[in-house]
């Protein structure tokens, strides 16, 4: 009995770019390459894995922002160099008898293989890094409406936050990410007079650094840098120093507790309404801008 003949297709570079584009790899194992194309997509997961947790480890320091520099660069050179060599190994293929995995299942399936392993990392209490954007203006002029973040996943999970960090949290009662300054930790008594900020009864010294321009509205709010005890400082804007934020009550941060506020002082709803964010509820910590409408701001390290 003769055996059935071969099948055999041609193989299409486009095809080919198309694969290589969704997943490092698929490509070449559209081509029949399947070596390399194992050798590709493990290269991904490494960087995707690894270089993410690299990066977090890192995060917060000048070193946090250059690892995650060469984080992107490798990404974007790796995934260039599987679309052209994709797109080669495609024309040189012409027709090749189709293996088991030449099937747009299998293609499917390497894709979900692949997704699922990368997006563990969120599931798991191991260093990496998740992108939010930014929808208010209440941490101007740190961050802008329109700013992307990439931040440090766990990042407060086996510390206490340092006054003056960044942090991604769920208020008390909701559900939605909020991004503040935390200002106060457990046992500060923290107070807003007149505009100034009190931290342990003594007031935190600002400086007026100059004039901030609303780029939405055209309105002209007033910049200071404020200092906190220990010498970590930043930016913060001020409408007046008499609007309803800027004289409060007395807090006294409980234990497990710390006190956020927004760097846009009169537009921010921040601790001074919902009250303390419990320590359970800080989830990862912003440091760097990877996109922004003001393409001057990608890159920033947020301080």
């Amino acid at each position: 009995m003769e055996n059935p003949p071969v099948k055999k297709k041609n193989r299409n570079p486009l095809l080919a770019a198309l694969l290589s584009v969704l997943l490092p790899g698929l490509g070449q194992l559209y081509s029949g390459r399947w070596c390399r194309a194992l050798t590709l997509i493990a290269l991904a997961l490494i960087l995707s894995i690894g270089g993410r947790a690299l990066v977090a480890v890192q995060a917060g320091s000048a070193a946090g922002v250059y690892s995650y520099a060469v984080l992107v660069v490798s990404a974007v050179l790796l995934w260039v160099f599987a679309l052209v060599d994709a797109i080669i190994a495609a024309r040189r293929a012409g027709r090749i008898a189709l293996a088991a995995y030449n099937r747009w299942y299998v293609y499917i399936g390497v894709m979900a293989v692949s997704g699922s392993i990368a997006v563990l990392t969120d599931f798991l209490p191991i260093p990496s890094t998740r992108s939010y954007s930014m929808p208010s203006s209440s941490m101007r002029p740190t961050l802008e409406v329109g700013d992307y973040v990439d931040a440090a996943t766990h990042a407060f999970a086996d510390r206490l936050p340092e006054r003056g960090e960044i942090a991604v949290f769920k208020r008390p009662g909701g559900d939605e990410d909020y991004v503040k300054r935390i200002i106060a930790v457990p046992g500060d008594r923290v107070q807003m007079r007149g505009g100034t900020l009190y931290l342990n009864d003594a007031p935190v010294p600002r400086e007026r650094v100059g004039d901030y321009r609303l780029p939405d509205r055209g309105e002209t709010l007033m910049l200071y840098r404020e200092t906190l005890p220990g010498g970590r400082n930043y930016q913060i804007i001020e409408m007046s120093d008499d609007g309803p934020l800027d004289n409060t009550a007395l807090f006294i941060v409980p234990a497990g507790s710390v006190f956020v506020l927004g760097d846009n002082r009169d537009n921010s709803s921040d601790s001074r309404s919902f009250g303390f964010v419990p320590l359970d509820n800080l989830k990862d910590r912003p440091f760097v801008i990877w996109w922004s409408t003001d393409r001057s701001r990608i890159g920033m390290s947020i301080q």
